[in-house]
């Protein structure tokens, strides 16, 4: 687990404008303030995060309560639709094919010409 602590991650120039980026970190998470300063006025960006928390009900019939989270740009965090799901338990995660459906093509008077395509995301929850 990480300490409480606070970060400089990242400090650049452009077109006059700097940009300061801070983080404090509390254990494994991190509150991230960015401030731009020169001929622009300052501005902060808010950084979001996912966060989905659900029960599984494995195989045995016991319950765990499992989540997931987007901390990184690699990672998927999406809320499945409630249901049963193909899985696998691997050590202290399940990883679940969650759908992903695409958004449909409409004709002109606004019905659904063709529905959107559905595709499978792989999402790692852990306990």
């Amino acid at each position: 687990m990480a300490s409480d602590a606070d970060h400089q991650i990242a400090q650049g120039t452009d077109a006059g404008r700097t940009t300061d980026t801070r983080c404090h970190v509390n254990g494994d998470y991190a509150d991230c303030t960015s401030t731009t300063s020169g001929q622009s006025e300052g501005y902060d960006r808010v950084v979001s995060r996912t966060e989905v928390i659900v029960m599984l009900k494995m195989p045995d019939g016991s319950r765990v309560s499992a989540h997931c989270q987007n901390n990184s740009l690699f990672s998927v965090c999406l809320e499945p639709p409630v249901g049963p799901y193909q899985a696998y338990v691997h050590g202290h995660d399940v990883h679940l094919l969650v759908p992903l459906t695409g958004s449909p093509k409409y004709n002109k008077d606004g019905t659904i010409k063709k529905a959107g395509k559905t595709t499978w995301a792989e999402v790692r929850f852990s306990w």
